[in-house]
């Protein structure tokens, strides 16, 4: 038999929760399926880096859809009334996609790497993460955007990859922000018996499924091309 824990929130968290979850949903939602989208009508958009912001788009989908609304259900009536076998359901939704995110952003990472930094040696053994990748951008905007001028079109190319690195790296620092705080809070309570405040547990809570939205909201700002095609599907342009 599962014990379930009274619910002891005031209506006013009960509300805030509630909507909070309704406006995650909307926001992962109407955020990825414009992603979808934008990779379905525009051809040039279909590369490799893409492929990975689409698994990325499907993974926050799905969250958004079997997560995020049964949460604000259960929020708004105090209690789960979707059943023990559902509860199971959505807490392994949960894992697979912390899981699915994380392994989508190693590869993606992985992916940058090797085109940026060893375009000459794809299949070596993967030795360098995030940090490589980041000192590369540095290294580039520093000593080599200058000669970019009159360059043929693999130095455009690699212009192209360093943009790429950039949109990556804000991609992976909003993953990290938003779930840093609960990690941490996780660790200090079952690794070292610290007492947290469950206000602070439940702010840190809420703030990682912001991770569920933030993705496009990033590509819309960072990505040139990807940012024009959702102007023409929200003004409804060909």
């Amino acid at each position: 038999m599962v014990q379930i824990e009274e619910d002891t929130r005031s209506l006013t968290i009960v509300v805030t929760h509630t909507v909070y979850f309704g406006l995650m949903t909307v926001l992962a939602l109407a955020g990825n399926l414009l992603v979808f989208l934008a990779l379905y009508r525009n051809r040039r958009l279909r590369n490799i880096t893409n492929l990975y912001v689409l698994s990325l788009a499907v993974a926050d989908v799905t969250v958004a859809t079997f997560l995020f609304p049964f949460k604000a259900i259960a929020s708004g009536l105090r209690r789960w009334p979707f059943g023990y076998n559902f509860a199971q359901f959505v807490g392994c939704i949960q894992l697979l996609w912390i899981g699915a995110s994380v392994c989508t952003l190693i590869l993606t990472a992985l992916n940058r790497y090797f085109c940026v930094v060893k375009p000459q040696r794809y299949s070596i053994y993967f030795m360098y993460g995030y940090g490589s990748v980041y000192r590369v951008i540095l290294r580039h905007n520093n000593a080599v955007a200058p000669s970019l001028q009159g360059a043929n079109s693999s130095g455009a190319a690699r212009a192209q990859e360093i943009k790429s690195c950039r949109v990556l790296f804000a991609t992976v620092f909003g993953f990290c922000t938003t779930w840093f705080p609960w990690i941490c809070f996780l660790m200090l309570e079952h690794g070292f018996n610290i007492s947290i405040p469950s206000v602070a547990l439940s702010i840190a809570m809420l703030s990682t499924s912001i991770s569920a939205w933030i993705n496009p909201v990033i590509y819309g700002v960072m990505n040139q091309a990807m940012r024009k095609e959702f102007q023409n599907i929200l003004l409804c342009r060909n």
